[in-house]
């Protein structure tokens, strides 16, 4: 077979398994067609002998790349718009003709248990069949010859051929040149619908597997992944592969999955011990803003083999952001993030740590943390005003608690601020439906919160106060900007109900 590269690999699957096979069938209720029957002549067993006109004829077309589109579509449409064609019940040949997508309906005298079994058909084409009181029912999508076994009471009974004709009748040859010519010629549109209308028209062709490559290939550059996606499936599904074409596979899955991070990730999962591919993995996972419990088991296990410092400050940092003080305090010390390891003994007033950290920052951070120290100082001085409010907060008095948390504002915003009043004062004025003034306090409180899962959720909290403000335009834009920033965590699961919404 003829060896392309990996980006003409990548657009050949797709569009090889572009007539898909409830596609075809999706006709709804069909016209019956009853085939006439003629009078030839005498039966040397006595009565007249009767033969069917059952030929059908194909209108002979000159296919090429200025007709191909609209023959294509002529195509499907006569196949998502046959009847069905029943044949008379004195009828007794073995030979029948349909127009591909109709369904044949073929009936037998004798009452009796049918059971019919499709033992030849082309190789990639698709067909059904079924038996129902005493009526056999076939159709396919796809050009051929297909032959039917029929067993009545567990015994053979008869065996046909059925011939399923397109509208049109064009030339292999002629379709395959169109083909060829189109990927050389860097014609996108024409390649994949040519290919398409060579599976439909010569199913058992023997250069489908060199055609779909042919597509991954202009697929791979052009970056349209999804129909690259599909298209890799048919090849996996329908051949066998050599050794160089299952690696080609292997990469073109590679660089499908890069267009999704979380199929990126779960094809560098599946594919761990492949040569470079843990790193991968760990670069995606430090460069994102959310842990799934897989991720950390992974970067647990990483850092145990490896002692990667950057990963020992990234689990530190998101212990900390969870309340896993024990944990958070180790990995960041793994780290040597000393900074960080500051702020998480400052959060919990452990300040005889704090000094006893503080030697190892770095000297332009030690200003810094020194100013932060301070902050938490003075936070602890209006600390009254802001546990009355969580009193009166947590009592449903919401107008009484946002005047105790503005009045710990008042005294020392930056400070206030350390004990979540901007969130708190957004929640109160949510509950009391004031909701333009909680998205205004929600935005603020986004300015100063650092945890990821926190920033996800007042971003939620803000879309929700603009969609019932009924700002539609902010509330989308909020809710988009969630879902793509916190994908899989539950407030962007919950944003996208609002944007179905939306939409």
């Amino acid at each position: 077979m003829k060896k392309y590269t990996i980006a003409a690999f990548i657009m050949a699957v797709f569009y090889l398994g572009a007539l898909p096979y409830n596609k075809l069938y999706a006709m709804g209720s069909k016209k019956e067609k009853v085939l006439k029957e003629e009078v030839q002549d005498i039966n040397p067993y006595g009565g007249k002998s009767k033969k069917v006109d059952y030929k059908i004829v194909s209108e002979k077309i000159n296919l090429n790349e200025n007709n191909v589109s609209e023959v294509y579509k002529e195509i499907v449409k006569s196949i998502n718009t046959a009847g069905v064609r029943r044949y008379p019940d004195s009828y007794r040949g073995e030979d029948y003709e349909i127009l591909t997508g109709e369904t044949l309906n073929v009936s037998f005298p004798e009452p009796g248990e049918y059971k019919v079994e499709i033992i030849e058909s082309p190789y990639l084409s698709r067909s059904s069949v079924v038996v129902k009181n005493q009526n056999i029912f076939f159709e396919t999508g796809y050009q051929g010859e297909y032959i039917l076994n029929v067993t009545k009471d567990g015994m053979f009974y008869k065996r046909f051929r059925v011939n399923s004709k397109l509208k049109y009748s064009f030339t292999q040859e002629k379709n395959y040149d169109i083909i060829l010519n189109s990927y050389e010629n860097e014609k996108l549109d024409i390649l994949l619908t040519s290919v398409k209308l060579s599976r439909v028209a010569f199913p058992d062709a023997l250069y489908h597997k060199d055609t779909a490559f042919m597509i991954l290939e202009k697929t791979l550059v052009s970056k349209k992944m999804a129909e690259a996606e599909e298209a890799a499936k048919f090849i996996r599904n329908n051949f066998q592969l050599d050794f160089m074409e299952k690696k080609q596979l292997f990469y073109f899955d590679m660089e499908i999955a890069k267009d999704d991070p979380f199929k990126y990730r779960d094809f560098l999962e599946k594919n761990i011990h492949e040569p470079g591919f843990s790193d991968k993995l760990v670069n995606i996972i430090l460069s994102g803003k959310t842990l799934r419990e897989k991720d950390e088991l992974f970067l647990k296990k990483t850092y145990s083999e490896t002692l990667n410092p950057e990963i020992a400050v990234y689990l530190g940092k998101w212990y900390m952001d969870k309340g896993n003080i024990i944990d958070a305090e180790r990995y960041l010390i793994y780290g040597k993030e000393y900074y960080t390891l500051c702020m998480l003994y400052l959060q919990n007033e452990d300040l005889d740590r704090f000094d006893a950290t503080l030697s190892k920052v770095s000297e332009d951070k030690v200003h810094q943390l020194k100013k932060e120290r301070e902050i938490y100082h003075r936070a602890k001085l209006i600390k009254k005003e802001v546990d009355l409010g969580d009193e009166k907060y947590q009592g449903e008095n919401y107008e009484e608690a946002v005047l105790f948390y503005k009045r710990a504002e008042e005294k020392d915003i930056e400070a206030a601020r350390k004990l979540d009043t901007d969130m708190k004062i957004g929640m109160s004025y949510y509950y009391i439906t004031r909701y333009e003034d909680a998205a205004n306090y929600f935005e603020k409180a986004m300015e100063s919160e650092k945890t990821p899962m926190k920033k996800a959720e007042i971003a939620y909290l803000t879309g929700v106060c603009y969609y019932r403000m009924q700002d539609k335009e902010k509330s989308m834009k909020t809710f988009e900007k969630l879902a793509k920033d916190y994908p899989g965590t539950t407030w962007s699961k919950k944003a996208m109900v609002y944007i179905i919404r939306l939409r």
